[in-house]
């Protein structure tokens, strides 16, 4: 680390030595103090950001990432129980390696980027590696209670990276977010096959309006413009979470349910090809009110990222037990 304090033992040169013989006049020693004064700062502020642990520094959150430090069940921060664990000589490697796999992980979940994967791969490694040194290490303990504890500290470790590894196979896979795999495999589908089908149907059925299809035809025009707002606002509802509320989204289902049921109550006064185009309609609304409704639990519930979830609810207690039971191996 570089050393930026300045020496209280050196001194500015005279007066008259100040002025080299490339005719160099130094800086006034209210510049000289501006700038040292800078350089310290900076130092300072450096080393503050080097030394804050990954709880301080990375938001533990899923991806909108606002963030408070999570409480250890001691009431201390986990900041706070990494900087305990450090007061631990035989297991300062381990403590640092096993906040590292978290850094690693996080930045690779909130950018995707393999590098952060691959330099997670390689501390949950080192973590592997530094465990493994400790067994080795016991071979020569007299304390059958540290043993235990040993036992103990290897499964939560083995268990933290098991986690982990469930989370690096959730990022960029459709399994990471539910709800959008959802939406694009049994709701999309059906939603784009219902509004063809509406179009369909409806430019048939005015090309010879009758007072017997009249119903039909207001509601098939009514059911497309269902299927446009419920497409619109599933798309916000769905990148956005809050630019359309739950009950409003469910609102918006739920009259497209009717009006399908409204226009499968008209079938008689249709011929058979439009009949069946009408149940055809019919059933692609039913089919994707189930799939919505899970989409809309799931948008609100810490499920959404799947791996965010498993980060927050699996690793973090993880990562919190592996510090407990290293600081019982002291």
């Amino acid at each position: 680390m570089m050393d930026y304090n300045v020496s209280p033992d050196r001194a500015w040169p005279a007066e008259d030595e100040q002025t080299s013989e490339r005719g160099w006049t130094p800086p006034s020693l209210l510049v000289l103090g501006l700038v040292t004064l800078a350089i310290v700062m900076i130092g300072l502020m450096t080393l503050s950001v080097a030394s804050a642990p990954f709880t301080d520094l990375l938001p533990i959150t899923r991806a909108s990432a606002s963030v408070a430090p999570h409480a250890a069940p001691t009431g201390r921060t986990l900041a706070q129980e990494h900087q305990a664990a450090f007061d631990m000589p035989p297991g300062y490697a381990i403590a640092i390696v096993s906040e590292a796999t978290l850094t690693g992980l996080r930045s690779y979940m909130l950018t995707g980027d393999n590098e952060f994967r691959a330099g997670w791969t390689k501390t949950a490694a080192q973590l592997r590696g530094e465990v493994s040194r400790l067994r080795d290490a016991s071979s020569g303990w007299s304390d059958g209670k540290r043993l235990r504890h040993l036992v103990r500290f290897e499964k939560q470790v083995a268990g933290m990276l098991d986690e982990q590894d469930v989370i690096a196979a959730l990022v960029g896979s459709p399994n990471r977010f539910p709800g959008v795999r959802l939406y694009n495999e049994d709701v999309a589908p059906q939603l784009a096959h219902a509004e063809a089908l509406c179009a369909t149907l409806l430019a048939t059925l005015l090309e010879r309006p009758t007072e017997m299809n009249a119903a039909t035809i207001d509601a098939l025009a009514r059911q497309r413009a269902a299927l446009r707002r419920v497409s619109e606002d599933l798309t916000k509802f769905i990148q956005l979470g809050t630019s359309v509320s739950r009950s409003d989204m469910a609102g918006r289902v739920v009259e497209m349910e009717e009006i399908a049921t409204v226009l499968n109550g008209e079938l008689r006064h249709l011929p058979p090809a439009d009949a069946d185009a009408a149940r055809q309609l019919h059933a692609a609304v039913g089919a994707m009110t189930g799939p919505l409704d899970k989409i809309m639990a799931l948008r609100t519930a810490p499920q959404w990222d799947y791996a965010g979830f498993v980060f927050d609810e699996k690793v973090l207690p993880r990562y919190r037990d592996v510090l407990a039971e290293l600081k019982q191996l002291d």
